[in-house]
């Protein structure tokens, strides 16, 4: 069974489109490139450090600058996205995930979740780790996008359907 983590999956990519929703399965080789990147490599150490201390600060800190303003305008959204977030921890031994997005995907997803994004993604990520005794399959995913040589993630405005 596959748990899905609330910030990463269904408040920051759910998307009624079957193929941008389910969980990514494999690698985009069209992704390649970025993953072997340092700049890539620091934001998923940074993220995953920032998970796992639950230090919504330094969480905050990978977010787009643009994102930034959505969650202080709204609270409870936020509040929502951090409380999912720090809900599982990310073990040493997870697996990351890439898929390309094209802009007609980000444009499908802000309408049939009603919600925009401040800067369009170009990237879907995906976190796996098992978790407990039972090995409990988590899966967490992030819209992405590099800004002048730095990854963030892009936080869309809550959804409205």
């Amino acid at each position: 069974m596959l748990k899905t983590v609330g910030i990463l999956f269904l408040l920051i990519c759910a998307a009624a489109r079957a193929d941008l929703s389910a969980p990514l399965e494999t690698d985009d080789p069209a992704c390649a490139s970025i993953k072997a990147s340092p700049a890539f490599q620091s934001f998923v150490q940074t993220f995953v450090a920032a998970i796992n201390s639950r230090n919504r600060e330094a969480l905050k800190a990978c977010f787009h600058p643009k994102s930034l303003p959505i969650l202080a305008k709204d609270k409870e959204y936020a509040d929502g996205i951090f409380d999912d977030a720090f809900s599982d921890p990310i073990p040493a031994k997870y697996e990351v995930l890439l898929k390309a997005l094209e802009p007609g995907d980000v444009t499908q997803i802000e309408k049939d979740e009603g919600t925009a994004y401040p800067v369009k993604p170009t990237v879907q990520m995906e976190i796996k780790w098992k978790l407990g005794p039972k090995g409990e399959e988590i899966a967490g995913g992030l819209m992405l996008i590099s800004d002048g040589g730095k990854w963030y993630s892009v936080v869309g405005t809550r959804p409205t359907k």
